[in-house]
Formats: structure tokens, sequence, C-alpha cells
């Protein structure tokens, strides 16, 4: 990343944090945790994601919960040689393999985006073997999924599009005790 889009992000970040506590940007106080995960250390009880792409920064703020946040370009091509396998569940590969064929690169990257979301609220990042979560759609709403994922019971996964070209996906934890 470079050092300007990780001070704007920062940046950013602490600004969001400050919304949600009611409180001026300057009383933030970020850290950067295990793998450069970003942490809040004041106030304490937030926790904050970001991630990036090419024409977008995305940001997520919770309260007593983790969260971790994705997003990728609509269309970026993830239909390549084995990459399905390394990131599909086998539910969610025949399900893939059920769809016209232009629409299976878009379900890919919304899996994949749900996938690095919550691989990034746990702290481990592409240390998750995607392969051994699977996600369904719960509710469709206007622009935006909520879906479940029977491996992580309490959580709460949506995405949806932003612009018309990037897909966004935010994982948010169980209630927690302080973080």
């Amino acid at each position: 990343m470079s050092r300007a889009r990780l001070f704007g992000s920062r940046l950013l970040l602490r600004r969001a944090v400050a919304a949600a506590g009611g409180t001026d940007p300057a009383n933030v106080m970020l850290e950067r945790g295990a793998g450069g995960r970003p942490g809040v250390r004041v106030p304490a009880g937030f926790d904050g994601g970001i991630s990036h792409t090419a024409g977008l920064l995305l940001v997520g703020v919770a309260r007593g919960r983790r969260i971790g946040v994705d997003v990728e370009e609509r269309d970026r091509s993830l239909l390549t040689p084995g990459l399905p396998e390394k990131v599909c569940h086998p539910q969610e590969l025949a399900a893939l393999r059920m769809l016209p064929y232009a629409d299976r690169n878009r379900m890919l990257v919304r899996l994949w985006t749900l996938k690095e979301a919550y691989a990034k609220a746990l702290g481990i990042g592409l240390g998750l073997d995607f392969s051994s979560v699977s996600f369904r759609p719960r509710s469709v709403g206007r622009g935006t999924t909520v879906w479940r994922c029977p491996a992580a019971p309490g959580w709460h996964f949506q995405s949806g599009t932003v612009g018309g070209h990037f897909v966004v996906a935010c994982a948010v934890g169980p209630r927690s005790g302080p973080l």
C-alpha cells in the first residue's frame, strides 16, 4: 500500500470512529495489530476495518464487535483455472456451476469479498482456507444481500454494490466483551 493511501485510509478510519463514538478525531488513537490489521485503542470498545481497490477506499467501524470489510471491482477476473476450487466450498462450487457462464465471475467476486472480509475480521487475512467456509444468501434487498455462513454462528454478513462498479462486503462478529 502506498504511503499516501495508507495515510488516507487511517485518516478516514479515525474520522469514522470519531463519528460513531461521538468524539473529535483528535481523540481517536489507532494501532497496528498482528499482520498489519488496524485496531482502535481509543475510544475503547471499537473495531475498524479497511479495504481498497483502484478507485475506492472503504472503512468499517463496529462497537463491541469485530468487523472486516472488503471491496473489489465487480468485473475483476477471478474465473482462472484452479481459483474457484481454492476459493469455494464444494456446495458453492456446485451452485456456481449451475449459473450461466456470464454470471459466474460476478458471483465468485461476491464470495471472494465475503470471505476476505471474514478473514480480515478474524485477523488472519489470507490465512483462512476460503474453501472451508460456505456462504448462502439469506435475503436479498435493494442492492444488498444478507448472507449466512454456517461455520460462523452469531456473525452477520452483507454484500452489495457501490457505484455499479464495485462489490463491497462486511463481516460483523457476535457481541463481545472489551475488544
